[in-house]
């Protein structure tokens, strides 16, 4: 029997962000992963997003 499956271990697998608020007009400190979630969020369709050197930038119209 699997090791893991003994123990009662989940796998490691972390769900997507769960994105409920998305500050604009201002930077904030984001790796590319994060940049991207929000960049192809279908919901932020209306934003132009901005990355540059560990920051992203949402503008909103």
């Amino acid at each position: 029997m699997n090791k893991a499956k003994l123990l009662g271990a989940k796998p490691m697998v972390n769900p997507p962000p769960q994105i409920t608020t998305v500050p604009t007009d201002t930077w904030i400190a984001a790796d590319w992963e994060d940049f991207l979630t929000f960049a192809n969020d279908p919901t932020l369709v209306n934003g132009r997003f901005y990355y540059n050197q560990g920051y992203m930038g949402i503008e909103m119209s």
